[in-house]
């Protein structure tokens, strides 16, 4: 340990404290003084190679209030001169030191081979007792003198020598007394949580409760001017915390005394944060709902900042969007089509070989997966959907809500948003901002990405920047001053604890679903207003379900409220059974539950009864699927935008999605619930492109127009009698001898001219 040589420092000697009053370079010699003034002197040779000397802090009885640190420029400048021109009294050198002596030092007066020490402090206190002195701040006496040179002896550094005049401490605002600071902190709680408000209307608020709870008086002296309030809201707040972004100022001045404590995982899986953001690019709709917007969902691994899921929604998110996260969380992603082997997976920790022995021989991208021991998500009902909660407790997932209105902890996954909007989203065209104000012109007319591009642009974007930049802010302890990305520190994480791969099986995914219990009729199962068959209720019908509990005698069927063209029934063996709508055909576009609650209730209004699958089918595609009127036909629409329209499905993103999640899980596609041979007359057996909701009703049309009596055997059939022609009316008189006494009445007599107005009323004729 090195030891400064020299006037005033602290030294430890065999373990004895000792204060060096000199050092004499020319003799060679060094002067100690301990605490009782006992005196020793060592050689330079000696100190410099002594074994166990140290040097030590100052007495415990000094504090050192590091005063310098709160003197602006022009006191420190004044206070450096100050301290020159006292070493120069001590030791006759204004540094303190022979070694730097300047060409005219020692000066005679200052002497110490022929001036003593009270004789020099005496003659530095004449040479500064003049005006020139006072003006640049240097004038001083000789107890000054004194004063700072006792204090540079012992060991306080310059926090001793400070003019305490220039830091002492403010005894506050002498008109803030404890009456007017307690009306301040509740005005400031009562407004913490509202909307914004100005310094004028808090000053209000404080007059008033100083009125109704202190019972001053209006006019009362006691009452501080509206600047000092200002200042002490000012005092002890930021700017963001009194006028800031309502959500910001109640994130902020929501916490706790002991401020907030931050979490410090160990290794990656340890704590995955997934929270859900309004995307800030306007999306491509379909050709009938034009520019829409959307939302992204977001896991973030909170110990190596990696994305290991996303998914980016229309409108809002459902339940069953964040259940199938947490399922991607712990899996691989695969390759997008078009990506390079720049995307493959790179960690040297895991070997892709294994992804393919377990997840089969697939090509997987680089996005990271965890097995989630934690999940930290908000308080939103998508969350704390019971769907939710048991597909975490399947998994072995604790989920841990965030406390009310506090976005700190969901740290990492709020500061992955906000890069992903500066990183990427803000060069997109159809970016509308984060906020209204921020918003451009004519921005519905740049849109141009749908929902599907946004997602493989986000993911492009987490795969080759996201987990390659250097973050600023994770570093880990083991290395604060190194330089790391999320995938060093995925890597790192891999090495120390490893990832347990867990392959999911189609009955996991199953299991993911939403269920119903029912009972099998003969028409097949009830879901949602809709009746679904297939081979797998052959020999069960109006039979009871052997399983017991709750449900007893009810069979389970579980479905996916976003596709619900199918369902799974669960058998007595535990094995699932797809069964299709009846009214379905293979090119049936994938429906939701929403579009079924709207199917369901035109069905009650119109008395179709609940069997006829055909006519609900042709609702379902002619008055639900379809918009009566489309955006494309607006007048205002630029052909830019009118072309991109009429390319959009909403409908096929939905099926995307849905086809996804059960190839992950091997669960067949809806279309291959048909056989090859079972196909519409008319329609193409492999379309390009799934079927638009007109197309699929002409198909419904051409195969209920297929099932109607030939027109060569028609003429045997009798037709069915007009409206109104039958003898007897529904008000119970004779209908046809109606009809022909009135016709008599209007027929004209014979001999009568042809020619004479007839007494007809208009509606008559129409009637």
């Amino acid at each position: 340990m090195s030891v400064r040589l020299a006037r005033g420092i602290r030294v430890s000697v065999d373990s004895q404290e000792w204060l060096i009053t000199q050092v004499n370079h020319n003799k060679g010699f060094v002067r100690l003084c301990d605490d009782e003034g006992e005196q020793a002197t060592m050689s330079l040779d000696e100190f410099v190679t002594h074994p166990h000397i140290e040097e030590v802090t100052a007495k415990p009885s000094r504090i050192v209030d590091s005063a310098v640190e709160r003197l602006d420029a022009r006191a420190r400048e004044i206070l450096a001169k100050r301290i020159a021109h006292v070493y120069e009294a001590e030791t006759g050198y204004r540094s303190g030191t022979p070694d730097v002596a300047l060409p005219h030092e020692p000066r005679p007066e200052y002497d110490p081979a022929t001036t003593t020490l009270m004789q020099r402090r005496e003659a530095k206190a004449r040479e500064l007792d003049n005006e020139h002195a006072a003006d640049a701040g240097t004038k001083m006496s000789v107890a000054t003198i004194r004063r700072i040179a006792k204090s540079l002896n012992d060991g306080c550094a310059l926090s001793g020598t400070v003019d305490r005049r220039r830091v002492r401490r403010s005894p506050g605002r002498i008109s803030i007394n404890e009456e007017v600071a307690a009306a301040c902190e509740e005005v400031f709680e009562k407004t913490r949580l509202d909307s914004n408000k100005t310094h004028a209307a808090r000053y209000l608020l404080v007059k008033q409760y100083l009125i109704d709870v202190f019972e001053y008086d209006e006019k009362d002296e006691r009452f501080p001017c509206e600047r000092t309030i200002r200042r002490w809201f000012q005092d002890r707040f930021l700017p963001s915390e009194l006028n800031g972004k309502a959500r910001t100022r109640r994130s902020a001045t929501s916490a706790p005394d002991k401020g907030f404590s931050r979490a410090n995982p160990t290794r990656p899986g340890e704590l995955v944060c997934i929270d859900t953001c309004s995307l800030d690019v306007l999306l491509a709709g379909t050709e009938f709902e034009g520019v829409i917007r959307g939302v992204i969902v977001m896991a973030v691994d909170w110990y190596s900042r990696s994305i290991v899921a996303i998914r980016v929604l229309e409108g809002s998110e459902q339940a069953i969007d964040v259940t199938f996260l947490l399922r991607e969380i712990g899996r691989p992603k695969p390759m997008l089509p078009g990506w390079g082997d720049e995307h493959r997976w790179p960690f040297v920790g895991l070997p892709e070989t294994i992804l393919t022995d377990i997840y089969g021989d697939e090509s997987y991208s680089g996005m990271p997966f965890v097995n989630a021991e934690a999940v930290v998500t908000d308080h939103g009902n998508t969350y704390k959907a019971h769907i939710n909660v048991a597909t975490a407790t399947q998994q072995g997932i604790d989920i841990l809500p965030a406390r009310v209105r506090t976005g700190s902890d969901k740290q990492v996954v709020e500061r992955a948003f906000g890069s992903l909007r500066t990183m990427l989203l803000q060069y997109l065209s159809g970016y509308r901002g984060s906020d209204a104000s921020e918003r451009g012109s004519d921005v519905d007319e740049q849109v141009k990405y749908s929902v599907q591009d946004i997602e493989d642009l986000v993911s492009w974007w987490a795969v080759r920047i996201w987990q390659n930049h250097e973050l600023s802010d994770a570093r880990p302890d083991w290395c604060p001053e190194g330089s790391f990305s999320p995938n060093t520190l995925y890597e790192y994480g891999l090495a120390q604890t490893g990832v347990p791969l867990r392959a999911l099986s189609s009955n996991d995914y199953y299991a993911l679903l939403h269920v119903a219990h029912v009972k099998v009729h003969s028409r097949g199962v009830h879901i949602r207003g809709l009746y679904y068959d297939g081979e797998a209720l052959n020999g069960l019908r109006n039979e009871p379900s052997p399983y017991g509990g709750r449900h007893k005698g009810k069979w389970t069927v579980r479905y996916d409220p976003r596709d619900l063209r199918r369902v799974f029934f669960l058998d007595a063996d535990g094995v699932y059974h797809p069964l299709t709508w009846v009214g379905a055909t293979r090119h049936t576009p994938c429906f939701n539950d929403r579009h079924a609650a709207a199917l369901t209730s035109l069905r009650r209004k119109r008395g179709i009864a609940p069997h006829d699958q055909d006519a609900l089918a042709e609702i379902l595609l002619s008055e639900i699927l379809a918009v009566h009127e489309p955006v494309a036909e607006w007048s205002t629409l630029s052909p830019k935008a009118r072309k991109i329209l009429k390319e959009r499905s909403r409908l096929q993103r939905q099926e995307q999605m849905v086809e996804r999640d059960q190839a992950a899980s091997d669960v067949p596609r809806f279309a291959d619930s048909f056989d090859e041979t079972d196909e519409d007359p008319q329609v193409p057996s492999q379309p390009v492109r799934p079927v638009s909701p007109v197309t699929a009703l002409d198909t419904a049309r051409a195969r209920k127009n297929a099932t109607q009596i030939p027109t060569e055997e028609q003429e045997a059939v009798a037709p069915a009698p007009r409206l109104g022609s039958g003898s007897k009316s529904i008000f119970g008189f004779d209908a046809d001898a109606f009809r022909a006494a009135r016709e008599a009445a209007l027929t004209p007599a014979a001999g009568s001219p042809t020619d004479a107005p007839l007494l007809i009323d208009e509606g008559d004729e129409e009637a």
